[in-house]
C-alpha cells in the first residue's frame, strides 16, 4: 500500500501521469476486480508463464543432450581413426611379410611391431568409455540413445575394436601365416570404415537435431520474455487491487484525485470560452 501511496503523491508522479491516465487505469482495476469475481479459479498468465518456462527448460536438456551426444561420437570418430592407422600400418607389415621379399629375422622384427599394434589398437578400444559405457570393447549388440525430442532418440551403435572384437587374433603370426593375417586386416579395415560411416551419419543427424534446437531456443526466448513482461505487469495490477480493495484511504484519494484533475479542467475550459 504504501509503494502505491507514494507513487501518486510524488511530485515527479504528478507530472508523469496525466488525468486520463488515472482514470484509465482506475478503470482497469474495476475491470479486473469484475473478471477475479467472475473467474476466480482462472490465471492464464500464471499458467503461461509456468508452460513457457517449462518449454525452455525442456529445450534447455534436450540441447545439452546433443551436445554431449555429439561430442562423444566425435570422440569415438577419432578413437576409430586412431585404430585405422594402426590397421594400416599392420596392414603394410603383412603385405611385406607375405611377399617374400625379406629374410626371416626382419619378418621377425615386421612380428614384433605387429604383435605391439595389436596391444595398442585394443588399449584405445577398451579406454574409450563415455559415461562408462565400453563404446568401441562392448562385447555384445550396445546402443548409445541420445534424447533430442520427446520420445524420440538418436541411437549410436556401439563395436567391438579390440584386437579380438575385429578377428585379429585368429591369424596373427607373420612367420608362419603372414597371408592369413593380411586377409584379416583387410576385413577390419572394411568393418572399421563401415563404422566410420555410421558414426557420420550419427554426427550429421546430432548437427541436424542442434540446429532446430537453436532455432526454437531462439523463437521461445522472446516470447517467454514477453509472457514475463505481461506476468510482472499483471502482478502489479493485482498488488494496486489489494491495494485499493475496500473502502482503503488510498482508493479515496485515488479518487478524489481524478474527480480534482477533472474538475480543474471543465474550469480552465469555461474560462478560456469565457
Amino acid at each position: 500500500m504504501n509503494l502505491f501511496s507514494n507513487f501518486f503523491d510524488s511530485a515527479a508522479s504528478q507530472e508523469i501521469v496525466s488525468s486520463s491516465q488515472k482514470v484509465r487505469a482506475y478503470r482497469l482495476v474495476q475491470e479486473e476486480l469484475k473478471n477475479r469475481a467472475e473467474n476466480p479459479q482462472t490465471d492464464a498468465a500464471q499458467f503461461k508463464k509456468q508452460r513457457a518456462a517449462e518449454y525452455l527448460e525442456e529445450n534447455r536438456r534436450y540441447l545439452g543432450n546433443a551436445y554431449q551426444g555429439l561430442a562423444i561420437v566425435q570422440t569415438a570418430a577419432q578413437k576409430v581413426s586412431q585404430i585405422e592407422e594402426k590397421l594400416l600400418q599392420m596392414k603394410n607389415l603383412a603385405h611385406q611379410a607375405a611377399g617374400g621379399a625379406y629374410e626371416q629375422e626382419e619378418i621377425l622384427a615386421f612380428q614384433d611391431r605387429y604383435s605391439e599394434l595389436l596391444c595398442e589398437i585394443t588399449e584405445i578400444a577398451v579406454n574409450f568409455r563415455p559415461g562408462g559405457f565400453a563404446m568401441l570393447s562392448f562385447t555384445g549388440f550396445g546402443t548409445v540413445g541420445i534424447e533430442i525430442e520427446r520420445e524420440q532418440k538418436i541411437e549410436v551403435d556401439s563395436m567391438d575394436m579390440t584386437a579380438s572384437g575385429l578377428g585379429l587374433l585368429q591369424a596373427a603370426d607373420l612367420t608362419r601365416s603372414p597371408k592369413d593375417a593380411l586377409m584379416n586386416v583387410e576385413l577390419a579395415l572394411e568393418e572399421t570404415a563401415a563404422y566410420k560411416q555410421h558414426l557420420k551419419e550419427s554426427e550429421r543427424l546430432l548437427e541436424k537435431a542442434l540446429d532446430i534446437l537453436n532455432d526454437e531456443r531462439e523463437a521461445i526466448l522472446p516470447a517467454v520474455q514477453s509472457i514475463r513482461e505481461k506476468y510482472s505487469a499483471r502482478q502489479t495490477i493485482r498488488q494496486l487491487i489489494s491495494a485499493l480493495s475496500g473502502n482503503s484511504p488510498l482508493l479515496t484519494a485515488l479518487y478524489a484525485r481524478v474527480q480534482s484533475d477533472r474538475a480543474s479542467f471543465l474550469l480552465s475550459n469555461r474560462t478560456e470560452d469565457e
